[in-house]
């Protein structure tokens, strides 16, 4: 038995240097069971395959769309129901410094209120200048 056939495949199809290959090829001319390797190798590269029938073809072709589009809807599906779990996360979860924010707001509007009433009473002062009963 001829430990030869990897390299005969090798060099049948142009995998190896071209002076390893003609090393090979002159192996097969002296060796009968390379030889007869070398030759099965020839006539199944020569072998005229049929081409598949066009419906098996197109039942192949429809039934990986089916699957394609199979696999966007769940892909589609998993995306919005992961972001539909973190805007609920993000809802649900106590925002840091809410209440300070709030508690800001409260506070700006006070004191907004409180100089409105500063100026009421700075403008009322100066109408009890006025005696208006004279």
């Amino acid at each position: 038995m001829c430990d030869e056939k990897e390299k005969i495949i090798m060099a049948f199809y142009n995998e190896i240097n071209n002076s390893e290959k003609e090393k090979i090829i002159q192996h097969t001319t002296e060796c009968m069971e390379c030889h007869n390797f070398y030759e099965t190798l020839k006539k199944i590269n020569s072998f005229p395959f049929e081409n598949p029938l066009p419906a098996i073809d197109n039942m192949i072709l429809s039934y990986s769309r089916k699957i394609v589009s199979d696999s966007k809807f769940l892909i589609k599906r998993f995306i919005y129901s992961l972001s539909f779990a973190v805007f609920l996360v993000l809802m649900i979860l106590p925002k840091e410094n809410t209440y300070y924010r709030y508690e800001t707001l409260i506070q700006l509007k006070i004191s907004e209120i409180e100089k409105n009433l500063e100026g009421i009473n700075y403008d009322l002062n100066n109408f009890y200048d006025f005696d208006f009963y004279e």
